[in-house]
């Protein structure tokens, strides 16, 4: 059988069945921007940072959830997609904490920040009250959520229940207060969570 390959940004690269755009570029060495995946968890193409252009279709795709089918010619950076990347890091910001466009934005290790800072995203966008609910009455002393810097990638508990399969943390709510909580948004202590630390590192 012959090797299948695809084109991606002019170059040919050999995939098997199964790998996404995400996996392929990676192997190129093409970078392509990502806030939801985790090698570790199944691709779940929530947060649309990992678009790119496919020949003959007129929609962007998600590269982390794409597969890979022979002869795909694939752009992972042009104007309408780096255009696309601006407006949703933008949308990401507008109920997010920024600290403005000081010399320090982007430098504290929170990806978005520095995603927004790389792609030069507008920082000016009217900013919206973030509603998303969090727990003040859990006591645990361990793990803290920030509802404040959230973006509802939901790896955090997505590693909960596909690696720990504990489940002790799941997405509530919709739209705009989307958030991550607990059954009856009682404390994790009095959860099934085993404080693995899982959800942190994934953040």
């Amino acid at each position: 059988m012959s090797e299948q390959t695809v084109i991606i940004n002019g170059q040919s690269v050999a995939f098997n069945e199964g790998d996404t755009i995400l996996s392929a570029a990676d192997r190129l060495g093409v970078r392509i921007p990502t806030l939801c995946h985790d090698p570790r968890l199944k691709p779940a193409g929530a947060c649309r940072t990992c678009l790119v252009e496919i020949k003959n279709r007129p929609k962007l795709a998600p590269a982390c959830a794409t597969a890979l089918l022979p002869g795909m010619e694939i752009v992972t950076e042009s104007d309408r997609v780096n255009r696309h990347i601006q407006t949703l890091l933008a949308l990401y910001l507008t109920d997010h904490e920024t600290n403005g466009s000081s010399a320090e934005f982007g430098k504290d290790g929170n990806e978005l920040l520095q995603m927004a800072r790389e792609y030069e995203a507008p920082l000016d966008w009217p900013s919206m009250e973030n509603i998303r609910q969090g727990r003040p009455a859990d006591v645990n002393p361990y793990v803290a959520f920030q509802p404040e810097k959230c973006i509802s990638c939901a790896r955090c508990t997505r590693y909960c229940e596909e690696v720990e399969s504990v489940s002790a943390i799941t997405m509530a709510e919709r739209g705009s207060r989307t958030t991550v909580f607990t059954a009856d948004g009682r404390s994790l202590m009095d959860t099934t969570c085993e404080l693995c630390g899982g959800c942190m590192d994934t953040c």
